[in-house]
């Protein structure tokens, strides 16, 4: 159950993002630092807290946040390489 929702919420950053930042490589850039440095740790934490809770903590919470949150974190490098490789073109 767990992992559908953290799908369902990366689909739904990858499509604001897509929509916010279009075609504008420094809005990539930003949303990839965001992603990367912000939602990171905060799926982490968040992750520990929640699973944490309803599984009486431990090493299943601790790698389950860490699973997520590099997964986050992966995401934000993609959008540095769409802002890295996107072209030059601003609105």
């Amino acid at each position: 159950m767990s992992i559908l929702v953290m799908g369902t919420i990366l689909v739904l950053l990858n499509f604001i993002v897509n929509k916010i930042a279009g075609l504008n490589r420094k809005k990539w850039f930003i949303s990839g630092i965001i992603t990367m440095i912000l939602l990171a740790p905060l799926v982490y934490i968040l992750t520990l807290n929640i699973i944490g809770s309803y599984s009486g903590g431990g090493i299943g919470a601790n790698f389950a946040g860490f699973v997520f949150a590099t997964t986050t974190f992966i995401n934000g490098l993609i959008f540095l390489v769409f802002g890295f490789f996107s072209k030059k073109f601003q609105f």
